[in-house]
C-alpha cells in the first residue's frame, strides 16, 4: 500500500481541499478519520514509542514499548543489552548512536544476530551510527539487518 505524496498537508488547508484529503485518508484505512485526528493519533504513537537518552550510557535495555532510541554524545564504551518485555514476531527498533567525539567501543549481547551485515564494534569520532533491528520470534533473537554510519 503507498500512501498518496500529499496526505502530509498542513491543517490549514481550505475546508474543500481538507475534505477531500479527509475521504483519500478513511480510503486508505477504509474507515472514516478527520485528518486533524489522524495527524494527532499518529503523532501521539511515534511520541510514546520514542526514547531519547541525552546522557552517556554504558548499558542500552530497549523495551518492547521502544521502536527508536537515540544516544548523543556518547561519553564512554556501550554494551547494547538484550532488549526486555514482550516483543512481538517482526516488532521493529531502531538506534542512533552519537560519540561525544572521541571512538567508543561497541557490544552487543547474544541476542543479537548480524544479518546481512556486520556489526559495528566501534564508533567513529562524531559520526551517527543507525542501527535497524527486527524481532524474530522463531530464533527468539533481534536480526540486526541495517548498518548506516554518517559519511
Amino acid at each position: 500500500m503507498s500512501l498518496p505524496k500529499d496526505l502530509f498537508l498542513p491543517l490549514n488547508l481550505k475546508r474543500d481541499k481538507r475534505q477531500n484529503l479527509e475521504s483519500r485518508v478513511a480510503g486508505i484505512f477504509n474507515h472514516s478519520v478527520s485528518l486533524k485526528d489522524f495527524v494527532k493519533q499518529t503523532n501521539k504513537d511515534f511520541e510514546s514509542s520514542l526514547a531519547i537518552s541525552m546522557l552517556s550510557t554504558a548499558n542500552l535495555t530497549a523495551t518492547n514499548n521502544n521502536n527508536f532510541i537515540s544516544i548523543d554524545a556518547l561519553a564512554e564504551d556501550l554494551t547494547i543489552s538484550s532488549p526486555t518485555g514482550v516483543w512481538a514476531e517482526g516488532q521493529e527498533l531502531i538506534i542512533r548512536i552519537k560519540d561525544d567525539g572521541t571512538p567508543r567501543t561497541i557490544a552487543f549481547d547474544s541476542k543479537f544476530k548480524a544479518v546481512g551485515v556486520i556489526l559495528p564494534t566501534t564508533t567513529v569520532a562524531s559520526k551517527l551510527i543507525y542501527l535497524g533491528i527486527i524481532y524474530n520470534a522463531v530464533d527468539d533473537k533481534f536480526d540486526v539487518i541495517g548498518y548506516n554510519l554518517e559519511v
